[in-house]
């Protein structure tokens, strides 16, 4: 065999490893969607919600009619959700079943994100136990339609150019892209795109002192701050100047910045989840994860200290390593965005937190029990084992949660309460997703008699 035709056969074989690794690699995060959007369609609550479901269902319906929010209804989120579900119904037909089947879609989505984000900067089995219980608590959370789910699929989608920055591959279009995500979120929640956008620009900043220096950091940072924000601009510009162009700029004034200072802490308020004498362990359970994002942040902290103090005695640099760049902008959302849900402490209401604070957690996790432990990491991973018993400890709660709702769906399903299985029947059923009356949108969801009369209107 001549060496050029050995060479040819070793180039075939690479490749065709290669093909069989990406189809590998695909089919994986196949089962990650599909396995995040049945999970949540089994454990579905059929109760339609009254606050944050039936605001975006309404609004949607009047978007649909040609009003636009802020202008013509009160709303405390942006117009991408609003727009987003009118689309939908446009094409499908305006139906509660079609707004679930979306925002499974969406969850589904948050969680291939989260795979593909975790396989970036962890072995497969922390990235795989990462993925898995983000894919439990996106089906224990439920909220559907809830703003917070597209905002938080963008903020992952626009994490990925930053990491392919921190790996050495800048570019101007990989910032646009990161910053138009920032943007999109925006759309859907005004608060989190500031919070998100804060956190990432803090990062970039960070990264143009410390980073790899090919320039003049002032330059550097211009060339990585003006391309993410022009991408930002691209979406929040032209949507302020259609506000403007249609007077809805005074409305959001009071709907979004007057009126929630002076009222949404007063009005909207929650605790922290604490122990109770009278109650036991009734108030910790599954929102005890509201304490996990903040372990994490710290554990983080501790962990890039760790590998700076070795970089001071000629080990690997955490300020100059792609990895502890990318661990810097997860940890970075994790602050921000808890920040951002301090008012209303809650599960749902940190899950913004929580989805990349687990991220985080394999990363900093995987760094604390990979090798030996010597005496200096012990603060280091006593956090990370306070932060795993926390994660720990609620989704048990969160598990147990999952599995009687999906005991209570099947039984349901046997029974013929949601769909009558049996065909011999000439009369149709009343199910609840076969209703004998109007209105048909409500098909397969039970609506309380005075949203269903409302409705009607």
């Amino acid at each position: 065999m001549s060496l050029a035709t050995y060479d040819i056969r070793k180039l075939q074989f690479f490749r065709a490893r290669i093909k069989e690794t990406n189809r590998g690699r695909l089919c994986a995060l196949a089962f990650v969607f599909c396995a995040a959007f049945i999970l949540g369609a089994v454990e579905i609550n059929h109760d339609v919600g009254i606050y944050d479901e039936g605001i975006m269902l309404t609004g949607a319906m009047r978007v649909v009619q040609g009003a636009l929010p802020h202008r013509d209804f009160y709303a405390n989120y942006g117009p991408g959700q609003f727009f987003t579900l009118a689309a939908i119904f446009k094409l499908f037909g305006p139906s509660i079943l079609v707004e679930r089947i979306w925002d499974l879609v969406v969850k589904a989505g948050i969680a291939f994100l989260v795979n593909v984000i975790a396989s970036n900067l962890m072995e497969r089995l922390f990235a795989t136990a990462v993925t898995a219980a983000c894919i439990l608590w996106l089906a224990v959370l439920g909220f559907p339609s809830y703003p917070v789910w597209p905002s938080l699929f963008f903020i992952l989608l626009g994490i990925l150019p930053l990491f392919r920055l921190f790996d050495g591959r800048y570019s101007v279009a990989g910032l646009l892209a990161a910053g138009l995500c920032i943007g999109f979120v925006v759309l859907f929640r005004y608060d989190v795109g500031f919070f998100a956008c804060t956190a990432e620009s803090a990062v970039l900043v960070a990264f143009g002192v410390f980073g790899r220096v090919d320039a003049t950091r002032l330059r550097r940072i211009a060339s990585l701050l003006f391309p993410f924000w022009i991408g930002t601009a691209l979406v929040v510009v032209p949507l302020f100047v259609a506000y403007a162009a249609t007077g809805i700029i005074p409305d959001f004034i009071f709907q979004i910045l007057e009126y929630p200072s002076k009222n949404y802490a007063a009005m909207r308020s929650l605790p922290f989840p604490g122990f109770d004498p009278t109650k036991g362990i009734g108030r910790i359970n599954s929102s005890s994860i509201v304490y996990f994002p903040p372990l994490v942040f710290l554990a983080s902290l501790a962990g890039t200290a760790r590998l700076y103090g070795r970089a001071a005695v000629g080990g690997d640099s955490a300020l100059s390593s792609g990895w502890g760049w990318k661990l810097a902008v997860l940890s970075a959302l994790v602050f921000m965005l808890y920040l951002k849900g301090l008012v209303r402490v809650s599960a749902i209401h940190m899950a913004l937190s929580v989805m990349p604070a687990f991220i985080a957690f394999g990363a900093v996790a995987e760094q604390a029990f990979g090798k030996h432990l010597p005496r200096s990491r012990r603060a280091f991973v006593t956090l990370v084992i306070a932060a795993l018993a926390v994660s720990s400890f609620a989704s048990l709660f969160a598990l147990g949660h999952l599995a009687r709702a999906t005991a209570t769906n099947f039984t349901a399903f046997t029974q013929g309460n949601i769909f009558h299985l049996a065909h011999d029947d000439k009369e149709t059923p009343n199910t609840l997703c076969q209703p004998p009356v109007e209105p048909r949108f409500a098909r397969c969801v039970s609506v309380p008699d005075a949203m269903f009369g409302a409705a009607l209107l």
